[in-house]
């Protein structure tokens, strides 16, 4: 008898590999050999900054984002932790109700609770217990208000001066001048 064995084309590194040498993303049944796989969710890992992994063809009509099981089969156990981390700080970077604490020493995430139209209103940090405003997340002291037009902070340049800053009248962002 013949070996019937299926044979599966890589759409990555077009070669041809046996079907168990190639995995099927579940979500959309793109099939692509186990390595180009492997190198694909490593690549999407360190690039990505915790987005979500799609398919790998740029031709799939479904367009699909590889599940997080598939992700910690293919990827290394430091890689997965990485991409769990970055997916986690992606995550609070883009909730308006949370932030992170702005003290130095403290990795806390904070909920915020904006005030009734648009007042500020005082945070406090559940770990390190720093209390901040709302808004503009410097130190809450009584009487507090946020400054309309607040400098950027620049770095100061190679030759050890401080950049100028102009603040623009239009949004609270200052600009290097």
């Amino acid at each position: 008898m013949e070996d019937q064995r299926v044979v599966v084309h890589c759409k990555l590194c077009l070669s041809d590999y046996p079907e168990a040498e190639t995995g099927k993303l579940q979500v959309c049944n793109c099939v692509f050999c186990l390595e180009c796989l492997r190198e694909y969710v490593e690549l999407g890992i360190l690039d990505g900054a915790g987005s979500p992994i799609t398919c790998p063809d740029l031709a799939c009509e479904n367009s699909g984002t590889l599940l997080d099981s598939e992700i910690a089969f293919l990827a290394p156990s430091d890689r997965l932790e990485l991409h769990q981390r970055l997916q986690f700080e992606r995550g609070v970077q883009l909730d308006p109700s949370k932030t992170w604490c702005p003290e130095l020493n403290c990795q806390a995430v904070c909920r915020l609770t904006p005030g009734t139209e648009g007042k500020a209103v005082p945070v406090s940090c559940p770990m390190c217990q720093a209390v901040f405003c709302c808004c503009c997340r410097s130190q809450w002291t009584d009487g507090h208000s946020c400054s309309p037009q607040q400098p950027l902070m620049m770095p100061p340049t190679a030759d050890g001066s401080e950049t100028k800053t102009h603040v623009c009248t239009r949004c609270p962002i200052g600009h290097a001048l």
